[in-house]
């Protein structure tokens, strides 16, 4: 059985320390932050898709993890990638890969389709990714970027 945990009072001053959820162990920068303590195999999310959406999975896997340090974390429809926050999310999809990320820009560049502004520096970029090749030079170039926003 999951929890949840949610924060009824903001905090403008960055966290010192981050916060460890003591039902699940996740971290969070936030004290209290809402999220589920539901645990999810990673196999679950691609039931009734292709191979090929697994086998794009583990290719941007792979060439993303050598950034550094981050937290995989597998919830019932996505996976997200966390270094001191959240930098990106990956649905499985039975087409493609949707992939989200934030950056302190827009971008509108292809494979780009959607972007929407999150917060006052930051804008949420989505790509969705069909073949290995796509998962290219310029898409981790962004990736690493978006990743370097949490580990400063």
């Amino acid at each position: 059985m999951g929890c949840i945990a949610i924060s009824m009072s903001y905090n403008l001053l960055p966290s010192i320390m981050p916060w460890t959820c003591p039902n699940c162990n996740r971290t969070f920068s936030r004290n209290k932050q809402w999220h589920s303590c539901e645990k999810h195999e990673l196999g679950n999310l691609f039931i009734d898709k292709p191979e090929k959406i697994r086998q794009l999975y583990d290719v941007l896997i792979e060439r993303i993890e050598v950034f550094g340090p981050m937290e995989i974390h597998v919830a019932k429809w996505n996976v997200t990638l966390r270094a001191k926050s959240t930098f990106m999310s990956i649905i499985p999809e039975k087409k493609d890969l949707a992939i989200t990320f934030l950056r302190d820009e827009a971008l509108d560049d292809f494979p780009v389709y959607d972007v929407y502004h999150y917060s006052k520096n930051r804008w949420v970029n989505h790509v969705k990714i069909e073949d290995p090749e796509e998962i290219d030079d310029q898409l981790i170039k962004w990736l690493k970027e978006a990743y370097d926003l949490y580990t400063d």
